[in-house]
């Protein structure tokens, strides 16, 4: 999955250019995982690893971070800034509770993207690649999953993976649980009796729009993206598809090879997008206000 040969790296790096790692950057912090370039041919370890911090970045939103310092540190925010900063996190106590919320949306973040790395480890390791590649593929598309940013270590997005089930199930995990958005993982009805009805839209909404669009992959892909797959993988990368349309930009099959009417149910998912407080939102430098 991962060895290249030195004369094809040089080649891939000898034809990009300036404008490409500027496009590259700009597409990681911006999560839309996009990209004019080759990422594991391309970009040496370092590169990856700067390539990564930029999705972290652009995941949590450079507000998040900026006020988490700043909160941390004890320095004090005035009162616009702090009410602006709770907003975009999804806190509803405002000043209040500040601190609070950002301990919340970074331990959610982290933990998730920790148990994700994880779960993923030993299953690459099983496919093949060493002890340190695995745990460093394990890390990347962790993070890149639950930022929903849709970058990965494999030429071919997660093609090569589509008859690995585990693999896919835990990908799809991570990014559910990034595109519902922290604040909303924490208000789920059933960890809290009085769940806000931002959470119980959020979730109800998010389940349709993951179970109808799977279903409709599976009907009508069967004969072309699908075809060749058992009815496990067949249901495992149809429901894969689904969560990953919205906001996340992986892929398991050949999109080349999708219906004419699949590419218009795709638009429909992808135009609906994530939840107003996930992590594709959160970076987003507007101030949305959620419903209480």
């Amino acid at each position: 999955l991962h060895v290249r040969s030195r004369r094809q790296r040089q080649m891939c790096i000898r034809d990009s250019s300036g404008i490409d790692a500027v496009f590259t950057s700009i597409s990681a912090v911006c999560v839309t995982g996009l990209s004019t370039l080759d990422t594991p041919v391309v970009f040496s370890g370092f590169g990856q690893f700067v390539l990564l911090v930029l999705i972290q970045i652009g995941g949590l939103g450079i507000m998040t971070f900026a006020t988490a310092a700043a909160v941390y540190f004890g320095q004090r925010l005035g009162v616009k800034q702090e009410k602006m900063a709770a907003e975009l996190i999804g806190s509803s106590q405002a000043r209040q509770d500040l601190k609070g919320a950002l301990s919340t949306v970074l331990g959610v973040t982290f933990l998730t993207e920790l148990v994700g790395a994880l779960c993923l480890w030993p299953l690459f390791v099983q496919s093949g690649d060493g002890v340190g590649q695995g745990l460093w593929r394990a890390v990347f598309t962790s993070i890149s999953a639950f930022c929903n940013a849709g970058f990965a270590l494999q030429s071919d997005s997660l093609v090569s993976y589509q008859e690995q089930p585990l693999v896919l199930l835990v990908i799809s995990a991570v990014i559910v649980i990034g595109s519902l958005g922290p604040m909303v993982v924490v208000g789920l009805p059933w960890l809290r009796r009085q769940g806000r009805l931002h959470a119980r839209l959020v979730v109800v909404v998010t389940a349709v729009l993951l179970v109808v669009p799977a279903f409709l992959w599976m009907a009508i892909e069967g004969d072309a993206s699908l075809d060749g797959l058992g009815t496990v993988d067949a249901i495992t990368n149809s429901w894969f598809q689904s969560v990953t349309l919205r906001t996340a930009g992986f892929n398991s099959v050949d999109l080349a090879q999708t219906h004419p009417s699949t590419w218009t149910m795709m638009v429909v998912v992808m135009f609906v997008g994530g939840s107003p407080l996930s992590l594709i939102h959160i970076s987003e430098p507007t101030r949305r206000r959620g419903i209480s």
